[in-house]
């Protein structure tokens, strides 16, 4: 019944905590940023060290590229939202 409400509830608490906001934004960051490198090594094991784009890089390796991006961008969005929520 409450799921929603509960989760929104639970974001905007997580949002206006900075201490709690910033921990969960660094792991989120750090972690989108680990996939990223690690679909990169494999273009780098090739010797190619400048290179734009996953087009190089087998399927897993550029599943992880988007992935990677992927979360950066959720947790910019979140810094954004949290960043704002803070201003009110």
């Amino acid at each position: 019944e409450f799921g929603l409400a509960t989760d929104l509830h639970g974001i905007v608490i997580i949002a206006m905590s900075p201490v709690l906001s910033i921990s969960i934004l660094a792991l989120v960051y750090l972690h989108g940023l680990t996939k990223l490198v690690r679909a990169k090594i494999s273009v780098f094991r090739e010797r190619r060290w400048i290179g734009f784009g996953p087009s190089t890089m087998d399927a897993g390796n550029r599943t992880r590229y988007f992935q990677g991006y992927a979360l950066i961008g959720i947790a910019a969005v979140f810094n954004v939202f949290c960043i704002c929520l803070n201003r009110i």
